[in-house]
């Protein structure tokens, strides 16, 4: 089994989806995707609660787009774990989704 480099997976699918931040922004995003993904296999919690305020500080399409980015991500991550079954929690993609405001 070929293991992947989890930033290069981010970085990929980054092209794929036409994500482009400034450099440093990019470097912040990589670091959250990472440490959202060893949250997640560790089943551990952000330790943020998603509140109705902050769901309507992102708009609809942009909670799309940051869905479709974890997803993707989760199928490639995804055949390094045998295909496990993973659930998002909403707080990481409200998280992920604020980083696509930037752009």
């Amino acid at each position: 089994m070929t293991y992947l480099k989890i930033d290069e997976v981010i970085k990929k699918i980054m092209v794929l989806h036409n994500l482009s931040f400034k450099e440093t922004q990019e470097k912040v995003f990589i670091n959250h995707i990472e440490m959202f993904y060893n949250r997640l296999l560790n089943n551990e919690n952000v330790g943020i609660e998603l509140t109705e305020t902050l769901k309507k500080q992102i708009s609809l399409s942009v909670w799309v787009r940051a869905e479709k980015f974890i997803n993707d991500f989760l199928k490639v991550m995804n055949q390094n774990l045998g295909n496990k079954i993973l659930e998002v929690p909403e707080i990481e993609l409200f998280l992920v989704a604020t980083h696509l405001l930037l752009l």
